[in-house]
């Protein structure tokens, strides 16, 4: 980039000069002038844009005219604001030119006319336009009431509902005040034909209706007494028909060794998983506690974990009771797995010694208050 302006030298003269955009200050106040004497040099040193010199010489830049992508172009601007010490000057003239040229007017002739010409000239217009505006005003279409009562007929007639007769006659020319006054109203009115069809169709639909909702309505009272006469033929399962050997929970080994002799026939341990399942259907953790301590004490289950390899502990995996509870939980939790009910059933056993613990200090504790 080149750079057009005006500097002033030591002695305060002023100069105009070209230089390149990078030999100007931040500001743009001052500027570096190359030390060379000839001006192939300094063309060459320009054209390059090379960087300040120690040996520069420093000058204040009083204007700038213009910046130029071209040397040859701001050389050429460099001459002219030699010549007139303004490069504005003709720009501003041009613009000045242009302007006058843009705000000419055209003036109107003059008309020397009177005022009674000027008056009915207005009025001829004015008429004019109001014979020219209602011309190209169009009169509405008029309705035939006949093809249009037909239409609204046949259009209820596919939706099945009744349309009110009227007067077509007496729709097309309105009827004097006092004529109506004195005329009956069975006179006025008048019942089409197509009203009477429209009415039996009406009355066909809601035969069909009611014929299709009464045997809707059979049709329910026998799906309610199958269910009902299904809900009768399963009895529900209690403690005490399920037959068990023992009182649960189990409080002892023995009443424990009871069980699983229940338990070898299949038809008792289906029976018992059945009621376990109806004891908690809410979720896994609360459907395998509540199977737990129907079956078991805590005086028994802290005899046992499920793997039996700690503290001599007995095996409660080994037990046929442990294969109920299982598949009672999976009934009343279909979501569940076998290790899913596994892992609770372990975290139960291993709370159920702090659990008796417990049991035992209330038990206690009721006993020295007397309760």
């Amino acid at each position: 980039m080149f750079v057009l302006l005006e500097f002033r030298e030591h002695n305060q003269d002023t100069t105009v000069g070209v230089v390149h955009s990078s030999w100007l200050t931040p500001k743009k106040k001052e500027a570096y002038w190359p030390a060379y004497k000839n001006q192939s040099a300094f063309d060459k040193a320009i054209l390059k844009g090379e960087p300040v010199g120690n040996k520069w010489e420093l000058f204040t830049v009083k204007r700038i005219f213009g910046t130029y992508d071209n040397y040859k172009e701001a050389q050429r601007k460099c001459l002219i604001a030699e010549n007139t010490s303004d490069l504005q000057t003709e720009a501003e003239e041009e613009n000045t030119n242009c302007l006058k040229i843009k705000r000419r007017r055209i003036n109107r002739p003059l008309r020397y006319l009177d005022d009674d010409c000027d008056k009915n000239e207005d009025a001829d217009r004015s008429s004019e336009d109001e014979q020219y505006e209602t011309s190209n005003l169009r009169r509405p279409p008029l309705v035939n009431q006949a093809k249009h009562r037909a239409a609204l007929i046949q259009n209820n007639e596919l939706l099945g509902c009744y349309l009110p007769p009227i007067n077509l006659s007496s729709a097309s020319h309105p009827i004097p005040s006092s004529s109506r006054e004195s005329t009956p109203i069975s006179e006025l009115r008048s019942t089409p034909v197509a009203s009477r069809e429209t009415s039996k169709t009406c009355e066909t639909n809601s035969g069909k209706y009611l014929n299709l909702l009464s045997t809707l309505l059979e049709q329910n009272k026998e799906i309610l007494a199958i269910l009902r006469n299904q809900s009768h033929s399963f009895p529900q399962i209690t403690p005490t028909s399920l037959g068990l050997p023992v009182e649960f929970p189990i409080k002892s080994l023995e009443d424990l060794a009871g069980v699983e002799d229940y338990l070898e026939s299949q038809g008792n341990n289906d029976k018992l998983s059945v009621y376990l399942a109806t004891l908690d259907k809410t979720s896994l953790t609360s459907s395998t506690n509540a199977v737990l301590r129907f079956c078991l004490s805590y005086e028994v289950a802290k005899e046992f974990s499920f793997l039996g390899t700690r503290n001599q502990k007995k095996a409660f995996n080994t037990y046929r009771l442990k294969k109920t509870i299982v598949a009672a939980i999976k009934s009343a939790i279909p979501s569940a797995t076998n290790r899913e009910v596994d892992d609770q059933i372990k975290a139960w056993l291993k709370r159920s010694p702090k659990t008796y613990a417990l049991q035992q200090q209330k038990l206690n504790k009721r006993g020295e208050d007397g309760v």
